[in-house]
């Protein structure tokens, strides 16, 4: 090994070992933001929160501390700004000595699940160079909500509607159940939400309508929230439907194919009354005297083609 070398490998050796310091100088740990709970348990499409807490025990601040945060199986995803992901990741610019930093994260479970669900936090100074585990537990909900739309490929202007089911199929009374269809901008919706004081075991509210309409300003792909709160035995809950409708101007794009057809109808008119080679017309026989007798020749193919 060179000298060189040997100056590189002891640079990177030092610099791993000041960030396993600063490393260890961190702990975090992650708790449902509810205190009254040790683990996190979410019904299906319930969107729960974790807290993670990371501190600094060291005498020393601790700079760009990098936090990341997965799931590895995709019945479950963590929310960021409304975008479902498998991974999300967090930067703390700088941790004081003693001090202490929290993140909130959102999770939705997407399916029952019968085993609890890994959530793993990978974090350090600069590189990822510790991680700690929880997990998420999935019941099933005693609440079944079916929820489907109308119509989901609408033209701009066009309205619809999202058809709603409600059925307690739990063992006990569900209080407090409220669904509202929340749009996004450009969307008018028409109906007021749902309320129902008491849901007895076995109940349903079949066939629950929510009507929405598509502003003029609105294209392509839109998502639409349905949410239904309630309180069974366990305590409140809230669960999050998405829905998804696709908005075409058709008016647009039928005028557009229209507007083609014509311009290539215009064109091939054109081109048959102005071709490219202009044909001349034939010319007359031209007249000879053999030997006292009169012949007729036409002009050959060059010159017809000249």
């Amino acid at each position: 090994m060179t000298g060189k070398s040997k100056f590189l490998f002891l640079a990177i050796a030092l610099a791993v070992l000041i960030t396993g310091v600063n490393a260890a100088q961190l702990t975090v740990s992650v708790y449902p933001k509810d205190p009254g709970l040790e683990i996190l348990k979410l019904y299906p499409d319930e969107v729960g929160v974790l807290e993670i807490t990371v501190s600094n025990s060291g005498e020393e601040a601790v700079e760009n501390v990098n936090i990341s945060i997965s799931v590895k199986d995709t019945s479950l995803v963590l929310f960021e700004d409304f975008i479902s992901k498998q991974v999300v990741s967090q930067q703390i610019a700088l941790i004081e000595p003693g001090a202490a930093k929290t993140i909130l994260v959102n999770v939705k479970p997407r399916e029952f699940s019968k085993e609890n669900q890994p959530f793993v936090v990978r974090y350090g100074a600069e590189i990822l160079t510790h991680s700690v585990v929880t997990y998420v537990g999935v019941v099933e909900s005693p609440l079944d909500v079916q929820v489907r739309l109308a119509k989901s490929a609408l033209d701009i202007g066009e309205g619809s509607k999202v058809v709603v089911t409600l059925k307690n199929k739990g063992q006990s009374n569900i209080s407090d159940v409220e669904a509202e269809l929340v749009v996004p901008r450009g969307f008018e919706s028409k109906s007021d939400r749902i309320i129902i004081d008491l849901l007895a075991e076995g109940e349903s509210l079949v066939d629950r309508e929510f009507e929405f309409k598509v502003d003029p300003i609105v294209s392509g792909q839109q998502r639409i929230l349905l949410l239904v709160s309630f309180v069974d035995e366990n305590g409140k809950h809230a669960i999050e439907r998405e829905l998804f409708v696709d908005v075409q101007n058709r008016a647009m794009v039928l005028q557009i194919i229209i507007i083609a057809i014509v311009v290539l109808i215009i064109i091939a008119l054109y081109l048959k009354r102005n071709p490219n080679r202009e044909e001349k017309p034939l010319e007359a026989p031209e007249v000879k005297e053999i030997k006292g007798e009169t012949v007729e020749t036409l002009p050959s193919d060059k010159e017809i083609l000249k």
